[in-house]
């Protein structure tokens, strides 16, 4: 198994072993979403999370696809993006996460409102142990292998 497909299986074992009932996250500001995984015939297809207002569903693709995209950066990082307030490509870069996952898979184009997902993407991410952020500097990492590898 190469480096990526170990973070893929990670976060598919994370989410597995997820009970059904709803898990809160308790974000940097003190406030909190709660989020629950979706399967349709025993199969998981995303989360559902109670912070995105009527649009709270977040497949499994949209976790992979910024697994890959962060894996493909030299540094295993990215900046997360900024969809408030900004639209894609002006004031919200294309190669951040928050634009990637927009164009990628909504299909918003260059001078489109982005709808913002990075909150509860990038907590997630972060709960399952293989992503890393820091609140002030906007970015999020992949944890090396060889140290999730330890755990």
């Amino acid at each position: 198994m190469n480096e990526l497909e170990n973070y893929l299986q990670l976060f598919a074992r994370f989410l597995a072993n997820s009970n059904d009932a709803p898990i809160e996250i308790i974000m940097n500001n003190g406030n909190s979403f709660h989020w629950w995984v979706i399967k349709e015939e025993g199969v998981i297809t995303g989360v559902k999370v109670d912070n995105l207002g009527d649009k709270p569903f977040l497949s499994l693709h949209v976790f992979n696809l910024v697994i890959n995209f962060l894996y493909k950066d030299v540094n295993k990082t990215r900046q997360f993006g900024n969809a408030l307030n900004f639209k894609l490509g002006e004031g919200l870069a294309s190669d951040s996460i928050e634009g990637y996952i927009g164009s990628m898979v909504y299909g918003y184009e260059i001078g489109d409102w982005v709808f913002r997902r990075i909150i509860p993407i990038k907590y997630i991410l972060q709960n399952s142990g293989i992503c890393n952020f820091q609140h002030g500097d906007g970015l999020l990492s992949l944890v090396p292998n060889y140290i999730i590898n330890k755990i």
